[in-house]
């Protein structure tokens, strides 16, 4: 006896509906299992680690992303403190997240913001910023 999940899974395999978020279209084989043929978008691998320079001026860091689905920046500057805005261009240190000098860092992954991202820094040039988005 199949369950209510099963069932569902065979009907759109036999109706050939994409699962999971991509194009992939799933199959039926000789042996009545479905298949997919790609791995669905939630379980590819996502993310570059980048560097990037935040000077004492506002900057953008990042443009808006609607498919972001994590973010993590961390700020390995000897010296230097960044502040992150979301969403507003008028960053400003010490009002967001605050990320300090030696290692300081965030990791977003649940409700991760999909708006542009702003940052300010301590020092005239930060060359020492990593960000991972995906």
């Amino acid at each position: 006896m199949s369950s209510i999940v099963d069932q569902i899974m065979r009907t759109r395999a036999l109706n050939n509906t994409p699962i999971g978020g991509t194009s992939a279209r799933v199959v039926e084989v000789p042996d009545n299992s479905a298949q997919g043929g790609a791995t669905p978008d939630f379980q590819r691998q996502r993310g570059i680690t980048s560097q990037f320079t935040v000077t004492n001026a506002v900057q953008q860091m990042l443009p808006a992303n609607f498919n972001r689905r994590f973010l993590f920046v961390q700020n390995n500057d000897p010296l230097g403190s960044v502040t992150l805005s979301v969403g507003n261009p008028n960053a400003q240190l010490g009002v967001g997240f605050n990320l300090p000098a030696n290692g300081g860092g965030i990791l977003l992954d649940q409700n991760v913001p999909t708006t542009g991202i702003w940052c300010i820094g301590s020092i005239a040039s930060n060359p020492n910023v990593s960000i991972v988005e995906g």
